[in-house]
């Protein structure tokens, strides 16, 4: 198959393509810097010459477009799966909102997996086949008060793949949304101070496992792991006010 992942180059991103190298698939892939890049594969064990990295900024849909098309040529894009994406990258202790950062994570996390998706979509409507997937997250289930856009990007992620599911199944295009509890990466653990010691933190190898069993079977929306999916139904049953409520007593002593 020919695969491009969006943020390639660290967590679980790296952990995809990882995976799908070792299968020898041809995977394209962006996601910092060409330094970035190196450290992150260079001592990697599988075909690293079927790897090809891009310097993109994926708020840039010009650059996407040249990119997917370079990268494609005369080839579908049979799978494309945007894991590129950022949270406030520090755990949050006051009432003070940063909408310098708040912009800047709607653009990158939502913005530009759309710009992903739009090019991508172009390519396999030609080819009448392919697959688009979008990195959401359990903070796209609810609205949590110390991480706004990122729980509003995460959210939009779900919605904009269950609306394109309906609009592209017909072109033999599918489309998967994954909503992730917590995962063991750098950027979790930024927000989440010991989020490693968690009970229900999963490792890049446990995530990778449970995404790719969700493209394989060509899933519409795949919540995991299963206490997550669990507790979401739960918080559905849960009139909102009173969900909110205790929320913001938590909340209020996180950051006192």
């Amino acid at each position: 198959m020919n695969i491009f992942i969006t943020g390639g180059t660290g967590g679980i991103g790296k952990g995809l393509v990882e995976h799908y190298l070792k299968l020898g698939h041809r995977v394209g892939i962006c996601g910092g810097s060409q330094e970035d890049f190196q450290n992150s594969y260079n001592s990697v064990n599988y075909e690293i010459s079927k790897l090809f990295f891009y310097d993109l900024d994926v708020t840039d849909r010009d650059k996407v477009n040249k990119v997917f098309t370079e990268f494609s040529k005369d080839l579908n894009l049979d799978l494309l799966i945007c894991c590129a994406g950022i949270n406030n990258n520090k755990p949050h202790s006051s009432l003070e909102i940063d909408f310098e950062r708040e912009h800047l994570i709607l653009n990158i996390n939502l913005q530009g997996t759309f710009n992903c998706f739009t090019e991508a979509i172009k390519i396999m409507k030609k080819f009448n086949s392919g697959h688009i997937v979008g990195i959401s997250s359990a903070a796209g289930l609810i609205g949590l008060p110390g991480a706004p856009a990122y729980c509003a990007s995460k959210s939009a992620i779900i919605t904009l793949c269950q609306s394109l599911y309906v609009r592209l199944k017909p072109l033999n295009i599918f489309v998967t949304a994954v909503a992730p509890g917590y995962i063991d990466t750098p950027l979790a653990r930024a927000s989440v101070p010991g989020i490693e010691n968690k009970k229900s933190t999963l490792t890049i190898k446990q995530a990778t496992e449970e995404i790719v069993r969700a493209i394989d079977n060509k899933k519409l929306l795949h919540i995991f792991p299963f206490q997550l999916k669990l507790t979401s139904i739960i918080i559905k049953l849960i009139p909102l006010k009173l969900f909110y409520f205790v929320v913001a007593k938590i909340y209020m002593k996180q950051i006192k």
